[in-house]
C-alpha cells in the first residue's frame, strides 16, 4: 500500500477525493458501527421485552438476511450505474434514524415486522457502499483501508459495552434508546461524507444495465468461488456468535468473562487493521483470505476440545486473522478483480451472499447440530472453514490477477 502522495504529486483523481477524505470515511464507519454494536448484541433482548416469542424473533432476524440478498445488490448496481453512492448512503442513513423511531413506536407485531425489516436492510446496505467509497480512496489516493475501517471496530466495542451497562442499569427500554441515538448520529455523520466524482467511485457498465452488473458477476466462476471462499471462512464464526455465551456459561464462564473475550477479539482485529497496509502489499488479497481460513480451522478445531478459559483467550486473538484478514482479503480482492465497473455491486454481493446467505445457512446448520453435539459443533465450523480455505487456494493458483469484468 502506497502512502498518500504530496499535493504537488497527486493525480487528478487523488485531488478529486477532497480534503480529509480518510478522516471523513473513518468518521462514518465509526458512526454506523455504533448501530451494529447495539443491534447485533442486544436488539433481540429488546424484542423479547416486547413479548415476542423466540420463533418470532428468529423470523425478524432471518427475514432481513433473505431480503437483503435481493435488494442490496440491486441498490448497489443502481449506485454503480448512476454514480450516486454518497447520495444513497446519506438517504439510507437518514432513513435508518426515522425507522429506528418507527420500530420503537410500532403498536403491534405487523408494524414491528415491517419497520424492523426496513431498518435492518437500511443499516446493512450502507456498509458495502461505504466500502466502495473507501476503496476508491485506496485506488486514487493511496489511503489505507484498514486504518479507516478500524474506527468502526472501536465504536462497535464501545457501543456493546455502553449498551450492556445501560441494560444493567435501566433495563430493556434503554436498548432502543441507545439504538435510536446511534441511528441519529449515523444520519448526521453521513452528511460529512466526501462528494466524489462518479467515475472515481465506479464507472457504469457500457450498456448502462444495472441488472447486467449482477448477472455478469454471478456468472463469473472466479467471483462465485470467491463468494463461497469468504462466505465459508466468515460463516464459520456463527457457532461462537450464536451459542458461545451459552456454551461457555455452562462451563462456568461468567458474563463479564465472556465480554472480555469479545473485547480481546475486537482489539486484535483493530490491531491488524491499523497495520494492514504492509501485509496487503506483501501478501496480497488471496493469501490473506487463505491465512484467515487456516486460522479458522485451528481456532474452531481447538474450541471443539472444550479447552480451559485461558486457551480460549489465546484463541480469541486469532480473530485478527479469522475475521480481520479474511475481510481485508475480500475488500482488496474486489478492489483488484472488479476495479471500477461494478465495484459497488461486487461489494454488495459480498455482503448479501458471502456475509448473508452463506452465513444464514451456516447458522441453520449450527442450530441443528448444537443440541446434539454441544462443543462438537465447532468441529463442523472448522470443516466449513477448511472448505473455504481449499477454494481460496484454488483461486490463488488459477486466477491470472486480471480484472474479472
Amino acid at each position: 500500500m502506497l502512502e498518500q502522495p504530496s499535493t504537488s504529486e497527486q493525480s487528478p483523481a487523488s485531488r478529486d477525493l477532497g480534503r480529509y477524505f480518510p478522516e471523513r470515511i473513518a468518521f462514518y464507519f465509526a458512526a454506523v458501527f455504533l448501530i451494529y454494536g447495539v443491534h447485533i448484541t442486544y436488539f433481540p433482548v429488546w424484542l423479547a421485552s416486547r413479548g415476542l416469542k423466540p420463533e418470532e424473533i428468529g423470523l425478524l432476524t432471518a427475514l432481513p438476511i433473505l431480503l437483503r440478498a435481493l435488494l442490496t445488490p440491486a441498490i448497489a448496481a443502481h449506485a454503480d450505474a448512476t454514480g450516486r453512492h454518497r447520495l444513497i448512503v446519506v438517504g439510507l442513513s437518514i432513513a435508518s434514524a426515522v425507522l429506528a423511531v418507527a420500530v420503537w413506536a410500532s403498536p403491534n407485531f405487523f408494524w414491528l415486522a415491517v419497520t424492523v425489516v426496513a431498518f435492518s436492510i437500511a443499516i446493512v446496505t450502507v456498509l458495502p457502499l461505504t466500502d466502495t467509497m473507501a476503496v476508491a480512496g485506496v485506488r486514487a489516493g493511496g489511503h489505507d483501508y484498514g486504518r479507516m475501517r478500524l474506527w468502526g471496530s472501536l465504536t462497535f466495542l464501545l457501543a456493546t459495552l455502553i449498551a450492556g451497562a445501560l441494560f444493567d442499569a435501566y433495563g430493556a427500554p434503554s436498548i432502543m434508546w441507545a439504538m435510536m441515538a446511534a441511528s441519529v448520529a449515523t444520519g448526521l455523520a453521513a452528511l460529512t461524507l466526501p462528494k466524489l466524482k462518479p467515475d472515481i467511485v465506479a464507472r457504469p457498465p457500457a450498456d448502462g444495465s444495472e441488472s447486467g452488473l449482477v448477472r455478469r458477476l454471478l456468472t463469473t466462476p472466479v467471483f462465485l468461488l470467491f463468494l463461497l471462499t469468504v462466505g465459508a471462512i466468515q460463516s464459520s464464526h456463527v457457532a461462537f456468535y450464536t451459542f458461545g455465551a451459552l456454551h461457555l456459561q455452562g462451563q462456568g464462564v461468567s458474563g463479564t468473562a465472556f465480554g472480555t473475550l469479545w473485547a480481546i477479539a475486537i482489539l486484535a482485529e483493530m490491531a491488524l487493521f491499523a497495520w494492514s497496509a504492509p501485509f496487503v502489499e506483501r501478501f496480497g488479497p488471496m493469501k490473506l483470505l487463505i491465512a484467515g481460513g487456516v486460522a479458522a480451522v485451528v481456532r474452531w478445531g481447538v474450541m471443539g476440545l472444550d479447552p480451559p478459559y485461558a486457551v480460549v483467550v489465546v484463541l480469541q486473538v486469532l480473530h485478527a486473522l479469522t475475521y480481520g484478514a479474511s475481510h481485508l482479503g475480500a475488500i482488496h480482492f474486489i478492489a483488484r478483480a472488479v476495479p471500477t465497473t461494478g465495484a459497488g455491486t461486487a461489494q454488495a454481493l459480498y455482503s448479501a451472499i458471502g456475509n448473508g446467505l452463506v452465513t444464514a445457512a451456516a447458522t441453520y446448520v449450527a442450530g441443528l447440530l448444537y443440541p446434539q453435539l454441544a462443543g462438537g459443533t465447532f468441529y463442523a465450523m472448522g470443516a466449513i472453514a477448511l472448505a473455504g480455505t481449499a477454494t481460496g487456494i484454488y483461486i490463488h493458483k488459477t486466477w491470472d490477477r486480471r480484472p474479472l469484468i
